[in-house]
């Protein structure tokens, strides 16, 4: 059984995106690999729900590039260290 990344883990794809070393699609299908998989169990909802904000990182907007931006990540790294 597959397991809920660490806030610790998140925080380090959430850096690999904002500095680009990872591209929004590697981050998007890496964290739709875990959102897809039934067997996670969810024991930390705010890190879930950074995951499927990142499952959604290479999607477009209708009145720009991305859904999320760079602001978007970061607000979700303040939310990781937060609780």
């Amino acid at each position: 059984m597959r397991s809920l990344p660490s806030r610790e883990e998140l925080l380090r794809k959430l850096d690999s995106l904002c500095a680009g070393t990872e591209t929004r699609k590697q981050i998007a299908e890496w964290a739709m690999s875990i959102i897809d998989d039934d067997d996670v169990r969810v024991t930390d909802k705010v890190a879930w729900r950074v995951l499927e904000g990142l499952g959604a990182a290479d999607l477009p907007a209708p009145d720009r590039d991305y859904l999320y931006t760079t602001e978007d990540f970061k607000a979700w790294e303040t939310e990781l260290l937060g609780d």
